[in-house]
């Protein structure tokens, strides 16, 4: 991703990692996955216990993460471990890291 320190002052980091992520769980699509989605954003609706339509899924975790905290995004790494999706957990843990390496750059960068 391709961000300059303009765009992470101005729009947090936790906003520039929504479609990152978004591009990350798609090409993770599975039952299990879904099934932390609704879990995540708390669904309850009449999805529980039948599979999600693909794009239902997707919109119930992008709704949650443009409304997420950095600590609820910090968090999804071991929310997603915890739901034995290790190689997801890792994979989003690097990018949160890389991200907020980035941050710190930008802000030392400024004083």
């Amino acid at each position: 991703m391709c961000v300059t320190c303009n765009n992470i002052t101005d729009d947090g980091w936790v906003k520039l990692i929504n479609q990152p992520f978004i591009e990350i769980f798609k090409n993770h699509n599975t039952r299990k996955l879904r099934r932390f989605v609704r879990y995540l954003t708390g669904s309850r609706d009449g999805h529980v216990g039948r599979c999600v339509i693909d794009h239902d899924w997707i919109q119930l975790l992008q709704q949650w993460l443009s409304e997420a905290t950095k600590q609820q995004i910090s968090s999804l790494p071991k929310q997603l471990q915890d739901f034995g999706m290790k190689n997801l957990a890792t994979n989003m843990e690097q990018r949160i890291k890389r991200i907020q390496d980035e941050v710190h750059l930008c802000r030392n960068h400024f004083l």
